[in-house]
């Protein structure tokens, strides 16, 4: 039987993948004149995101376990709107 070659990796720190992908994202966000931090539509997105998904799954305990729905209620109010309770 031949055995063939093992296959080898270059040591990250030869390669110049990272490095040189790094580089070309910096490059992006500066011609774009993009920040590389989420915008403020990102970050409603995601309250809404876990504001809906922490209720849906509240829901879904609710339904499950037979709780009194203003238990559930209550805790996705608490949950989405943490500031507010």
């Amino acid at each position: 039987m031949n055995h063939p070659e093992k296959i080898r990796f270059a040591a990250l720190d030869k390669s110049l993948f990272f490095p040189t992908l790094k580089k070309r994202v910096d490059q992006y966000f500066e011609q774009n004149h993009k920040s590389r931090y989420a915008n403020k539509t990102m970050v409603v997105k995601t309250v809404v995101l876990l504001a809906c998904t922490s209720f849906l799954l509240l829901r879904l305990l609710q339904s499950t376990l037979r709780f009194g729905s203003r238990c559930c209620y209550g805790l996705s109010w608490a949950w989405a709107f943490p500031e507010s309770a």
